[in-house]
């Protein structure tokens, strides 16, 4: 259970298949990841009603900054330990380890405190419905306040990640959404405890997954391992560790921050509106994370070789990357924009609320058929993370989120719902367009390196 295994696998021998077998659990992971947290709005909204549903929904986008800033940040670490581990440099790995968790650790209290405090004004400023408030702070508060068991998972999903091992953190992220659907199940529907029986389940089960990973760590992985000796802040690891998180945890949040925004074009439409929105975003949230997954593998393989030196690695790490993407997105998405309706049926007992199911089945037909331009964008961003070029990557993620909100503005009073779905893809096209130049430079760039050699 060490770490030369993984290192071995990524390292030599053929490409494709160390690839999709370090992304299968992370694609699986991730789907429990969003099935856990689908299950809050499909439970809240069975048990609780239609107004418990939207004051859950209004409460996502924002909870979604606040935690994918945090996973964000620890994917930025977790490829520079990838780099680091790749070199061999066991000493250099534990000074860069030490820094980013007591780094982190600080940065997340803080961040809790400004999202206990800050919360309300925000949900005021994008005018959500007033009658929803109350129960929306209610549910966020709680879940702030667990921020730092978010934080912990992350950061040692990613270094276990970082050395090639993506089976562990998918295990305990399974049994941590199974333990998190029964808590739900227990506090919203058996004890009646409302939206805050479904952000405690949220919290315990973060807590849960956390500790499962320290434990890990300190019994078989000793070269992960902090030990007393070890846990100091480095100037240079501090360094690179920001250089790495800031832009990575700024992009993962960049699309979070989009839905956000737009969220202020939906709130005015209503509640149910806003709940068959915020509901058919948890559905394309599931899935485009297994195509996500296989770019958090191929950014671990491309990092990871990137620190060996090995450059004709890191070209065919990216056409696997790509060629997986292309063929999982051609089936996921035919299925998602023939079933649309009958899925947003999940969220409504009997579909009682046609509205619900309307406005989220607008949104999803134009999104399945867009969704294949995403899966080829994350790929070309995951190339550049692999090489540590997050900035690259911030900067589109910014330029298209621009461009989602301007349009979605423009055109959803006339074209509704449905528009968002547009103008998402609109902002694709341009990214698609910017990250295929700058990775055609890139690839030739290590062609000529191959060719010097």
């Amino acid at each position: 259970m060490g770490g030369a295994e993984p290192k071995n696998r990524m390292l030599s021998g053929g490409v494709f298949r160390p690839v999709f077998l370090f992304a299968l659990p992370i694609m699986v992971g991730n789907f429990f990841l969003q099935l856990y947290i689908t299950v809050d709005a499909v439970i809240v909204g069975r048990f609780l009603g239609s107004h418990s549903l939207a004051a859950v929904s209004v409460a996502t986008p924002i909870l979604f900054i606040v935690v994918f800033f945090l996973a964000g940040g620890c994917t930025g670490v977790s490829v520079l330990i990838a780099q680091i581990y790749g070199s061999g440099d066991t000493e250099k790995l534990k000074r860069a380890m030490s820094t980013a968790l007591i780094f982190g650790a600080l940065f997340t209290l803080g961040l809790t405190a400004l999202c206990l405090y800050g919360a309300r004004g925000v949900l005021m400023w994008t005018k959500a419905p007033a009658e929803l408030h109350d129960e929306t702070m209610a549910y966020l508060n709680i879940v702030f306040a667990g921020l730092i068991f978010s934080f912990l998972y992350n950061y040692y999903a990613s270094v276990l990640r970082g050395i090639g091992n993506s089976k562990i953190p998918f295990v305990f992220q399974a049994a941590a959404s199974a333990l998190h659907i029964a808590m739900n199940l227990l506090f919203v529907g058996a004890l009646g405890l409302g939206v805050r029986g479904s952000a405690l389940a949220t919290v315990l089960s973060q807590m849960f997954s956390s500790a499962a990973c320290i434990y890990y760590v300190y019994r078989y992985e000793p070269l992960l391992a902090l030990r007393r000796g070890d846990c100091a802040v480095d100037r240079a690891a501090l360094g690179q560790t920001i250089s790495y998180s800031w832009a990575a945890a700024l992009q993962s949040i960049i699309v979070y921050v989009g839905r956000f925004l737009t969220q202020g074009c939906v709130n005015p439409m209503g509640a149910d509106v806003v709940a068959g929105y915020n509901a058919a975003t948890r559905i394309e949230a599931i899935v485009v994370m297994p195509y996500e997954g296989i770019s958090t593998a191929e950014s671990t393989f491309i990092a990871q070789n990137v620190g060996a030196g090995h450059a004709e690695r890191v070209r065919a790490g990216f056409r696997a990357g790509l060629a997986m993407n292309l063929a999982y997105v051609t089936v996921a998405c035919t299925l998602l924009f023939l079933n649309a309706a009958a899925i947003m049926g999940i969220f409504v007992p009997g579909g009682s609320n046609p509205v619900i199911v309307q406005a989220g089945s607008l949104y999803l037909r134009p999104q399945a058929v867009y969704l294949a331009l995403s899966a080829v964008d994350v790929v070309m961003q995951s190339f550049f993370r692999g090489l540590g070029k997050f900035r690259i990557v911030m900067i589109v993620s910014l330029l298209q989120i621009v461009v989602r909100v301007i349009l979605s503005f423009w055109l959803v009073p006339s074209l509704g719902i449905s528009a968002i779905a547009h103008a998402t893809a609109a902002g694709w096209l341009l990214i698609f367009f910017v990250l295929s130049a700058l990775s055609y430079r890139r690839l030739r760039q290590i062609d000529g390196r191959l060719q010097r050699a």
